[in-house]
């Protein structure tokens, strides 16, 4: 603190210390040059990335920093189109896939909650945490919906469906969605309390009781960080739309028509709900077409009502949509 020698820290013997740090510090440099146009930022975060360009599988620490990494690297490959960024993410995304759950876990308390696709919080973190898995979520969504040309299709489609999984999997860290005899009964930090809606710290796909590190105060954007990017509106716009995947761009063409780009892989889609407003009533008439409704008619989506009074369809990825509303009714 006095003389600012650098102080290297490892994580453990012979091993790196915090080695993606470097993904998130380009992150935060790309967000500062588009606040600036200064470009001794872009150059810092070009160095940062190159810092740890050798890493290989030992890049991983805390798999929120790597879902920032990518993102970092999607953004410099976009800006400069140096293939090495692209690279580089998908060395980011390996390290983050590598850690994740590909199964869904049945062993002992893990058959009260969905763990499929769940990332643990560390490279050596024996559980899943909720902040790196909202953060993670907040990352990739902001790479998908500003950059995704950048993506290969695989990588596309392992990143949306991650996102898909994390919207119901995100329930379960909430101590009042778990069964009591889920819960831990000896708790490190603090204790359980069932009825706050704080987030347990930890859920475990080996099946030990969830919550044994505490709740987590700062796990709580997680509601926010889930609902702001997942449900979206337009202004005058007389319900909201829920999608599974990130929308790439939603845009008013005229009053009561907006176009709609689902991310994600050809091939594939997702759900995509219209929900009532809050304060009542129902949805008014609505028609959701593929591209452009005067030349395209024959490619009309039908929707689904389901019981809560919403309109469901399935929605293509990677595909351009108009929503039309009667304005009449709304």
């Amino acid at each position: 603190m006095k003389n600012l020698e650098v102080i290297k820290e490892t994580r453990k013997e012979g091993e790196p210390g915090q080695s993606d740090v470097g993904g998130l510090y380009s992150a935060v440099m790309v967000l500062a040059w588009e606040l600036t146009n200064d470009k001794k930022y872009l150059d810092e975060a070009s160095q940062a990335l190159h810092a740890i360009k050798d890493m290989g599988f030992e890049l991983a620490y805390q798999m929120n920093l790597c879902g920032w990494g990518s993102y970092a690297c999607i953004r410099l490959f976009g800006i400069t189109g140096d293939e090495f960024y692209r690279d580089q993410a998908l060395v980011f995304l390996a390290n983050y896939m590598h850690n994740c759950v590909m199964w869904d876990s049945r062993l002992g308390n893990a058959d009260k909650y969905h763990n499929f696709f769940g990332a643990t919080c560390l490279h050596d973190g024996p559980y899943m945490a909720i902040y790196e898995c909202f953060e993670s979520f907040e990352a990739f969504d902001d790479l998908l919906s500003q950059e995704q040309d950048g993506m290969p299709d695989s990588a596309r489609l392992l990143l949306t469906e991650y996102m898909r999984h994390t919207l119901d999997r995100a329930w379960h860290f909430y101590p009042s969605e778990l069964p009591e005899d889920a819960l831990a009964k000896e708790i490190r930090n603090g204790h359980l309390d069932r009825d706050l809606a704080f987030p347990v710290e930890d859920l475990y796909a080996d099946g030990q009781p969830a919550g044994q590190v505490g709740q987590e105060i700062y796990g709580c954007g997680v509601s926010f960080t889930l609902c702001a990017r997942a449900y979206h509106r337009t202004e005058g716009m007389p319900f909201l739309i829920f999608s599974e995947y990130p929308l790439a761009e939603m845009e008013e063409i005229v009053a009561g028509t907006v176009s709609l780009e689902v991310c994600g892989m050809d091939g594939f889609g997702c759900k995509m709900r219209l929900i009532p407003p809050a304060s009542g009533g129902p949805l008014p008439a609505v028609s959701l077409y593929q591209e452009d409704p005067t030349d395209k008619s024959d490619e009309r989506l039908h929707g689904t009502l389901t019981e809560e009074g919403h309109c469901e369809f399935v929605v293509p990825a990677n595909q351009k949509l108009v929503l039309t509303w009667d304005r009449a009714e709304s």
